[in-house]
C-alpha cells in the first residue's frame, strides 16, 4: 500500500546510522521526543560494528529498534539499507547520529514528501560534545539560550540559492542532497536499489544515491524550515588542510569510477590515477551487429579503456575470439541496474561495409 493511498497515515522509519557514540544518539532521541508530529514513527539506529552496541531509552513515544553489522570499515551505506530492509515504511527519514532535528523536522519534511519524491532539510553547526540530553530539550523548547552557531559551508548554501532550493535542478544539483539529513519515500528508495553498498569510508554515498535519484525523475527539493544541528563544524572546519585533503581525495577515489558524471571527473587533478570508469556516462549497445572478426577487433580496441563510454556487445549467434575484453567492454547486454545508473544508452542494430575500391589497379 502506497502513502498517498486514502484512509491511511504513512508509515514512518527514522533510520539512524551509528559507530561508537552514544552521547550523540542520546541527544538524538532527546531530540526526537520532542518532534511536532503526531503518529507512529518508528527509529532504527543501525550499528556499524560498534565497539559497544548501542544503548537504547526504556520509555519512548517512538518505537525504537536496532539492527547491527560488523565492523568492515566504514560502511554507512549498507547500515542504512540493513535498517530500510528490516524496518520497510513508506516514508524513509535518513539522519545521522550527531544531528538534532528541531521540534518542526520531522513535521515538515513528511508533509513535503505527500507530493516529492525526495527532500533534503537544513543543516546548521554548533558545538553541541557537552551538551547533555536534559540541556538539548530545554533549548528545543525555549527555556535555555542556543547554542552559538558555527559557520556553515557556503557551497552548499550558494548550491540551493542557485537552484531556487533544488526547484530549478540541473544534472548536477545531486551534490546538494547530504544524507545526513535526507529523507525519501520508499517507492523512490527501492526504484533506485537503495544507497551502493560498495562505498566503503567517509563520504560519497549519498551523491552516488541522489544522482541516481535524478535519473529516475524524481522530484526533489531543499527545506530550508526543515533543521537539524550538527554537532561541530562542517568537515573543512574541522581538518587541517593536509587532512581535508586527504579525505577529500579517498571520497574522489571511491565516487570516480561509479559516479557518471563526466563534470565531476574531468575535476580530478590526475585523471589517470584513478580505477577504470566502472558505471560509464554513456552505453552503446550493438544488437547482433553483422561485423566481420577483425572489425569488432578494431572496434573495442578503439575504446578508451574503462572510459565515459561503454561497449555491450550482445552477439547473439556471434562469438567473440579477439582475447580478453578490456575494462569498459562487455558482451551481452547490460543489467537493468546497471541502465538505471546511465546517463545516455544508444541502443540498436550496427550495419557496417567494409570500404572496398572499385574497378582494377591500373
Amino acid at each position: 500500500m502506497s502513502a498517498s493511498d486514502p484512509g491511511r497515515r504513512a508509515s514512518i522509519s527514522v533510520v539512524v546510522p551509528f559507530y561508537d557514540d552514544q552521547a550523540a544518539l542520546d541527544r538524538l532521541l532527546a531530540a526526537m521526543e520532542l518532534q511536532t508530529h503526531t503518529g507512529p514513527v518508528r527509529i532504527v539506529v543501525a550499528d556499524d560494528g560498534s565497539r559497544v552496541p548501542p544503548i537504547l531509552p526504556r520509555s519512548s513515544r517512538y518505537a525504537l529498534h536496532t539492527v547491527h553489522q560488523d565492523d568492515r570499515g566504514f560502511r554507512a551505506a549498507a547500515a542504512r539499507n540493513l535498517a530500510v530492509a528490516a524496518y520497510p515504511a513508506d516514508l524513509l527519514v535518513f539522519l545521522d547520529a550527531d544531528m538534532v532535528p528541531e521540534p518542526g523536522y520531522l513535521a515538515t519534511v513528511v508533509a513535503a514528501l505527500q507530493h516529492l519524491d525526495v527532500v533534503v532539510g537544513r543543516r546548521r553547526h554548533a558545538d553541541l560534545g557537552n551538551w547533555s540530553p536534559s540541556r538539548i530539550g530545554e533549548w528545543l523548547t525555549g527555556r535555555a539560550a542556543p547554542p552559538r552557531e558555527l559557520t556553515p559551508p557556503a557551497w552548499l548554501a550558494e548550491g540551493y540559492a542557485a537552484t531556487a532550493n533544488l526547484a530549478d535542478s540541473n544534472s548536477r544539483s545531486y551534490r546538494y542532497l547530504i544524507s545526513a539529513v535526507l529523507a525519501m519515500t520508499a517507492e523512490m528508495f527501492d526504484r533506485i536499489g537503495g544507497f551502493d553498498e560498495r562505498f566503503v569510508g567517509y563520504g560519497g554515498e549519498d551523491w552516488d544515491l541522489a544522482h541516481r535519484c535524478w535519473l529516475a525523475g524524481a522530484r526533489w527539493r531543499y527545506l530550508p524550515g526543515a533543521v537539524a544541528w550538527h554537532n561541530g563544524a562542517d568537515l573543512a572546519g574541522r581538518l587541517d588542510a593536509d587532512e581535508l585533503a586527504q579525505v577529500l581525495d579517498r571520497q574522489r577515489e571511491r565516487l570516480t569510477p561509479l559516479l557518471p558524471d563526466p563534470w565531476f571527473r574531468r575535476l580530478q587533478d590526475h585523471p589517470g590515477a584513478h580505477p577504470p570508469t566502472q558505471v560509464p556516462s554513456v552505453a552503446v549497445i550493438l544488437t547482433e551487429p553483422e561485423l566481420p572478426a577483425d572489425s569488432l577487433e578494431l572496434l573495442v580496441a578503439g575504446l578508451a579503456a574503462g572510459g565515459e563510454v561503454h561497449l555491450w556487445l550482445d552477439l547473439a549467434g556471434q562469438c567473440w575470439s579477439g582475447g580478453p575484453l578490456p575494462p569498459g567492454v562487455h558482451l551481452g547486454r547490460p543489467s537493468p541496474e546497471e541502465l538505471s545508473r546511465i546517463p545516455l544508452v544508444i541502443d540498436g542494430t550496427v550495419a557496417a561495409t567494409r570500404w572496398a575500391p572499385k574497378g582494377g589497379v591500373g
